[in-house]
């Protein structure tokens, strides 16, 4: 053979290995394509967000896949910059010779983990420490073992914070053993075991064990105790075991196969495929097992656990919406079912929404150029007043990182309004006259085109020097100008060298250094080193440099608080504010009522302390002390004496809650009740079901257990204070079926919601009992399972129908209640229009029916209606009969309403004119000098702050008469001055404030409140006093003690007002008592809560279901049309006083001052937070000595 012919036999070859890889590499590249092309529309800005995925029918089992994983990163004899400090220490105590153990941890959680990981391990030395050094950046198991104790914590070295200090603190803990084995009793090898918590719904992402080729375990350090386990295998099943206690090495294991489970991803309504959506069945909180849809929707899954399942897709927020590319789902649409093992559960559909898209750019300002690598993140937007005013920005909604040209991308974005905000890079801050831009956004909208501009910080740059006055390689440093938004961090590099980038010049800026470790997220820790503030510096935009900051000792107080009888306080809640650059957070002190105040500053620090709940007694509030500091000073031995007087201990009251089978019910809510006495906090159920009330008083309560899903809430009278053994038992639920229809036709309603009432208190309702739960079934049948027994009632809606509230009957455990009937009657429709002043149409403004400004709050896809299209047309459906007020919001405009007069079946048309509104804009100063960071409140909504010289602005503000209000916090002093002003279109409305000096604060007021000459115990009793400035201080509130006495000390000479609120066993009680106090004085005021005047007695009749209901008496004549809820709410409490209608609808005022009243009722409505008035109202004449009658109607 030729050395051509080997040579062309050799080309051939080649070439023919070459095809064969292709081949096979050939559905990676398509992907690898796809992803590509993917990647470029959207760097391009490209507006399509509904693109089909095309992806592969994905098959997952619940087991891990490929047997043990592999690390992922590193080798077991890595290295790396990191380092990871241990102290080891039980009870307090360090602890010598402890085995100490660093596993990287760098795996999927609950996947099983490979045979070799790195592993580093190390003895604590006499000081319980021991360290681990040349560690790469990842995720470790620090553990530690001694004589029968053991602890374990997570480390995580990343780059930012390489360093990490572990303390653990060693508890009693023992082995437990066993097998685990299939359903014909073969062994399981490499079967991982994770244990539990005590309240079983979470497991320790670390493992404790795995299964030898016998399939047997042992878990070494188990705490003692009972425990269950989940147990996963390849091939089988996941497994939640049986508890097994600490001790026991005969546990036996039994896994099986499970049931499978198929179903479609469909976009709701239109009822097409939704492919490429990921899709995770949950069985527990930590048994989540997940697959893609296919082209088609569809999706499988293998080897599910027998028992129930449901259905989300991608990850969840905040507000409980799953999101997954450009599909989202609200959590309480999750499909749920029953896995049934060796069968599959089949047929099951999973509703997705499309979301909205944002595009945009993040640039430049000076060079309009784009940048590039930005995080971009889209906030839900929670006020509903599209005026500047205080961020009020929900969490993150969508996430993105700009391209090369600085174009982002934020998908998947439900109905609501939101706020993009780009995060700047090094050497960026954002624009300062960017406000950020309100973006109102309903399924399928794209808005293009958002700008987000950043420009050049202004460099201020230095060193930080540690003790000896080297380089610190570890230190924060904190650049203030004044106004706590405006307040910059950085960290320093290995020379000790810092870099922070302002906002904008300042007239005045300090800096301080700490000695903790900089990270970009917030830490509460303190630092004992800490340097001097240095400054105030005239910030230019050319910037500061060469500043030198030097870390030293800081400051530290300790000390005890005691008593009146000169004891030490326990679990007394203390804090300390300053005016410089460390502010103490709110600590406790310890057993023996000590405390420490560490990380101080050289300066005055005001120092206060708050008497423990039920503990303690007091005729006022602490009015704290101040401790003055030198640099670095450890100052030790500081007694702080109160006038607290201790509460002798109280009576208590424990049991147990179980369930009909007498097992018991871990995480249940109980709470003790009694009409005449404060409500207690809430006693939890730990794993046995036990409970305790304690600090009770004498007497007979009843109480009332709940909170546990799929039991009902009970109560049980006649319980005496010091009761043990008392047993509640929750009984089950029972559930609701039904049809809904038309009211006119009969026709089923394809459509509608459903949700049902509760009685029982809130702390005793599970998380989803009172939410709405959508229904689509072309019959319009439905279902409600886990509904409370007893007598029930409904609330049903669709999109064109109003609210109905239906009582359906007795609900039994165990049983369905069937045969329910629900008429709906369509609602009126309004056709409209937004237009500017021009007639322009307004796209994108967002509608809202009513004016309760709490909506969004709890569902950010509640916070409005609809939104206009381009041509600034809006519909409305489905209102009821009657007056309704529509509002209109821009962020390009003031907020414009209209009222339309809505009829069943009938559309009417209503038109609301936008205009660019009034601006209002001042300066708070105190003495004529600015003050900075203080809060402007106008009317009902809109809020605004100081910035460093003093001013605020409002803008785009409906016109109209109201008021705007000047808040100065100043140490523990609190002090406010309300302007009543008139905003016009287009104009500027000034409101200046100035709270003049601050007068010494020597008074004292002190007194006892009585009812029928008995004292009021837990009256609250507030006092607001008149400064020359005209400016209102209010002297912090508090509540009698047993005996009914109050105390004010630290006020301001003048005249002022006590504000009295009582809750007697009758009805509410409010007075307001003229005071004048002379400055540098002791003045006492006894007030007898029944003395005097009329009584009125009456009864609201027509009580709505599930509503709060009040009673207000207004003093003298009053327009009720005129009244806005909002309003009267924060109205002058001289002028109006409220009283709770009880279950009967009861209500009594006593002690009133002869004269006319007019009573008004209000209601709250407690599931959709809206306050109204009764259409009713009374006018009654008081007499002194006489009691009047009145019935008033509240539906």
């Amino acid at each position: 053979m030729t050395a051509n012919v080997r040579l062309s036999i050799l080309i051939a070859v080649v070439l023919l290995a070459a095809v064969l890889l292709w081949k096979a590499l050939e559905p990676g590249r398509e992907e690898a394509s796809s992803d590509a092309a993917r990647g470029t529309s959207q760097a391009n800005g490209a507006t399509d967000a509904y693109s089909t995925k095309k992806t592969k029918t994905v098959r997952v089992d619940a087991g891990p896949r490929g047997g043990r994983v592999s690390p992922r990163k590193y080798p077991k004899d890595a290295e790396g910059p990191g380092a990871i400090l241990v102290t080891v220490t039980a009870e307090d105590t360090p602890i010598e010779g402890a085995q100490v153990t660093a596993e990287l941890t760098d795996w999927p959680d609950y996947a099983i983990p490979p045979k070799e990981t790195l592993k580093r391990t190390a003895q604590s030395n006499a000081d319980g420490d021991c360290a681990f050094e040349d560690m790469p950046l990842a995720t470790y198991r620090v553990e530690a073992a001694s004589d029968g104790a053991y602890a374990v914590r997570g480390a995580y070295l990343r780059e930012d914070s390489p360093r990490r200090t572990v303390k653990l603190k060693l508890i009693p803990a023992g082995s437990l053993g066993g097998h685990v084995r299939d359903t014909e009793g073969a062994p399981v090898p490499d079967a991982v075991l994770y244990r539990i918590n005590e309240k079983g719904y979470k497991a320790d992402k670390w493992y404790v064990a795995v299964t030898d080729e016998a399939g047997a375990f042992t878990a070494p350090h188990v705490p003692e105790g009972s425990w269950q386990f989940f147990v996963k295998a390849e091939g089988y099943a996941n497994k939640v075991t049986a508890p097994i206690a600490t001790g026991a090495h005969d546990a036996e294991i039994v896994m099986d196969g499970g049931g499978s489970l198929s179903g479609r991803v469909i976009v709701a309504g239109a009822g097409e495929p939704a492919p490429g959506v990921g899709v995770t069945a949950g069985q527990h909180n930590f048994n989540l097992t997940k697959t893609v849809s296919d082209v088609d929707g569809a999706f499988r899954f293998e080897r599910l656990s027998a028992g129930g399942f449901w259905l989300i897709i991608g990850s969840i927020d905040q507000y409980e919406t799953y999101t997954d590319g450009p599909y989202y789902m609200k959590r309480d649409t999750m499909p749920r079912g029953e896995i049934i093992a060796g069968k599959e559960t089949s047929g099951v559909e999973l509703e997705v929404q499309l979301g909205g898209v944002i595009t945009g750019r993040v640039f430049d300002a000076a060079t309009d150029q784009g940048i590039a690598g930005v995080t971009v993140k889209s906030h839900y937007w929670l006020n509903n007043v599209h005026s500047t005013g205080m961020p009020s920005h929900g969490p993150t909604r969508a996430t993105s990182i700009t391209d090369a040209a600085g174009w982002f991308r934020l998908e998947c974005l439900e109905k609501g309004k939101y706020k993009p905000l780009a995060l700047p890079p090094e050497g960026y801050v954002v624009h300062p006259d960017y406000e950020g831009r309100d973006i109102v956004i309903v399924p399928r909208r794209i808005v293009d085109g958002v700008g987000l501009p950043l420009v050049r910080g202004i460099a201020v740059t230095g060193a930080v020097l540690d003790e000896e006055g080297n380089p610190a390689t570890q230190a924060t440093v904190i650049l203030d100008p004044g106004v706590r938004r405006d307040q910059k961090r950085a960290g320093v590099d290995s020379e000790g060298r810092f870099v922070i980038y302002a906002n904008q010049p300042a007239p005045a800026v300090t800096l301080y250094a700490t000695g903790e470790e900089y990270s970009d997220r917030y830490s509460s820790s303190i630092s004992d080193r800490l340097s001097e503030t240095i400054g105030p510096f005239k910030l230019t935009p050319r910037g500061l440099s060469g500043l030198r900051l030097r870390l030293a000792r800081a400051a530290s107080v300790s000390g005890v608080i005691l008593d009146a009888d000169g004891d030490p306080v326990p679990g007394a809640r203390y804090t300390t504010m300053a005016t410089g650059a460390a502010i103490q957070s709110s600590q406790h002190t310890d057993e023996n009522g000590k405390f420490e105040l560490r990380g101080l500053a050289a300066g005055s620090y005001r120092f206060m302390a708050h008497r423990p709940y039920k503990k303690y007694s007091s005729v006022s509030p602490s009015p704290g002390i101040t401790i003055d500091v030198r640099a670095g000073e450890q100052k030790t031995g500081v007694i702080f004496r109160t006038d607290w007087k201790k509460i002798e201990a109280g009576l208590a009251i424990s049991g147990r809650v179980l369930d009909v089978a007498r097992n018991p019910l871990r995480d249940a809510m109980v709470i003790a009740k009694r009409d005449d006495y404060p409500q207690m906090p809430p006693a939890r159920t730990d794993k046995t079901g036990a409970f305790t009330i304690n600090d009770l008083e004498a007497g007979v309560y009843t109480l009332a257990a709940g909170g546990v899903p799929g039991h009902s809430p009970t109560e049980t009278h006649g319980i005496r204070a010091g009761s043990q053994g008392v047993e509640l038992v929750l009984p089950g639920c029972g559930a609701i079926e039904g049809t809904v229809v038309r009211a006119d036709t009969g026709a089923p309603i394809p459509e509608f919601e459903v949700k049902t009432f509760s009685d029982a208190h809130e702390m005793l309702r599970t998380w989803d009992y009172e939410k709405f739960k959508p229904f689509r079934k072309s019959d319009g049948r439905f279902r409600l399972d886990h509904v409370e027994i007893g007598p029930a009632t409904i609330g049903v809606r669709g999109s064109a129908f109003p609210l109905v509230v239906q009582d359906v009957g007795e609900v039994r455990a165990g049983e369905t209640l069937s045969g329910v009937l629900v008429r709906l009657t369509p609602g009126g429709v309004v056709e409209g229009v937004v237009t500017d002043e021009r007639g322009g149409a307004v796209e994108g403004a967002s509608i809202i029916v009513g004016t309760n400004r709490y909506r969004g709050w709890g569902n950010v896809s509640d916070s409005f209606d609809t939104m206009t299209d381009g041509d600034g047309h809006f519909s409305l459906e489905g209102l009821s009969d009657g007056p309704h007020t529509i509002t209109a919001n821009h962020a390009e405009y003031a907020a414009g309403t209209t009222t339309v007069q809505a009829v069943s079946g009938r559309v009417c048309q209503a038109r609301i004119i936008l205009t660019g509104g009034g601006i209002v804009e001042g300066c708070v100063t105190q003495e004529g000098r600015p003050t900075a960071d203080q809060y402007i409140q106008l009317g009902a909504g809109g809020y605004a702050r100081t910035g460093a010289d003093g001013r605020y602005r409002l803008e785009r503000l409906a016109p109209g008469k109201t008021t705007v209000e000047a808040t100065l916090r100043i140490e523990d002093r609190t002090m406010s001055i309300a302007r009543d002003i008139v905003i016009a279109d287009g104009a500027v409305t000034t409101a200046d404030f100035d709270f003049g000096p601050f007068l010494e604060t020597d008074a004292t007021l002190e007194g006892t409140i009585t009812y029928h000459g008995e004292p009021a115990e837990e009256a609250s009793v507030q006092f607001d006093i008149e400064l020359p400035s005209g400016a209102r201080e209010s002297a912090r509130g508090q509540r009698t003690g047993a005996d009914g006495t109050y105390r004010f000390d630290g006020l301001p000479g003048g005249v002022g007002t006590l504000r009295i609120h009582y809750n007697s066993t009758r009805g509410s009680i409010s007075r307001q008592v003229a005071v004048e106090i002379p400055s540098g004085e002791a003045s006492r005021r006894d007030v007898e809560l029944a003395e005097g005047g009329g009584a009125i007695v009456g009864r609201v009749l027509n009580r709505p279901p599930r509503t709060d209901v009040r009673v207000v008496a207004f003093t003298g004549e009053v327009d009720t049309a005129q009244l806005d809820p909002e309003q009267v709410r924060r109205s002058d409490e001289a002028a109006r006083v409220f009283t709770a209608a009880n279950d009967e609808g009861a209500f009594y005022f006593e002690a009133r001052p002869p004269g006319l009243y007019t009573l008004v009722v209000y209601l709250y409505d407690r599931y959709s937070r809206e306050r109204r008035f009764a259409p009713t109202s009374a006018a009654v004449c008081v007499a002194e000595g006489e009691e009047v009658y009145v019935e008033l109607t509240a539906r």
